[in-house]
């Protein structure tokens, strides 16, 4: 249009022109990225409110035939419990999450994991359930599922 035309705020009246154009909004290519909404994690206000935790392999299988480590972390405080075990299951998960937080240092109000199998059995869910215990999950299973975690 400026090669053929000119007359003062050209550049203005064809941007807002094309903005008030029903025609060329449709056909319009979104420039930006669409974006997934925040849910930020809410702040803890005592010890082992909030807790983490998720599976680690080890190397080898120790004397006792744990071959994985469960870590809870307190977002309270930082303290981390690492917790031996034989497997990923929903049951040994359980198992270990009631001997090691629930049994020595209560009920926590919150828990967060990634969505491996062992958090989001429907047995993990009825613990949770039966303990009120809110269980939110993070989006980290796709970099697991690629070999990066």
């Amino acid at each position: 249009m400026s090669v053929r035309y000119y007359w003062r705020n050209l550049c203005q009246d064809i941007k807002e022109f094309v903005k008030n154009c029903p025609t060329c909004q449709f056909s319009k290519i979104p420039t930006n990225k669409q974006r997934s909404p925040l849910h930020p994690l809410p702040v803890s206000t005592r010890p082992m409110e909030f807790i983490s935790f998720d599976h680690k392999r080890l190397t080898r299988i120790t004397n006792k035939g744990s071959s994985h480590v469960i870590a809870f972390i307190c977002h309270f405080s930082g303290y981390v419990v690492y917790a031996p075990v034989p497997n990923e299951l929903a049951i040994t998960t359980a198992q270990a999450f009631m001997k090691y937080i629930v049994g020595p240092f209560g009920i926590p109000v919150l828990i967060l994991s990634d969505k491996a199998s062992g958090y989001m059995s429907t047995f993990f869910a009825y613990i949770s359930k039966l303990l009120r215990v809110t269980h939110k999950t993070s989006a980290a299973m796709a970099a697991r599922t690629n070999g990066y975690a």
